[in-house]
Parts: C-alpha cells; structure tokens; sequence
C-alpha cells in the first residue's frame, strides 16, 4: 500500500469525521502544506458535503485572521 499525500489524508479525514457525526479539530490542522491544486483534484472524488464543509470552515479562518489582526 502506498502512503497517503496530505491533501488526500486531510480530505478523509473531515470526510470520516463528517460521515461519523464527529466534532472535526480544526485547531489542531495543520493545513500549510496542503497544494491547492492536489486538493481540488482530490476533491472531485469525494461528495459535495466535504466541500462545503471546508469552504465554510475556510470562511471562518479568514473571518478570524481578520479580527486577530484587527484587535
């Protein structure tokens, strides 16, 4: 079996968390080394749901870089 790249780890991860009804750590995610492009690749081969569930994630990680970096 061959190792996972970190774009297809980090989308069975919130798709596991997510289909389980478990809490996802966002906090905890380290997504710095995730390549854009892999991951919209990747995305394509998972349901809808996992994408909206980073894209509004992805929302409120802006929302509060902003209020970080307002106050």
């Amino acid at each position: 079996y061959g190792i996972a790249c970190p774009e297809k780890a980090f989308l069975d991860y919130v798709y596991l968390k997510a289909k389980r009804g478990y809490p996802i750590n966002w906090e905890k995610i380290d997504l710095s080394g995730l390549n854009i492009n892999n991951l919209k690749s990747f995305l394509s081969h998972y349901p809808n749901f996992v994408e909206k569930i980073i894209n509004v994630n992805r929302a409120v990680w802006v929302i509060t870089l902003l209020w970080q970096a307002l106050t």
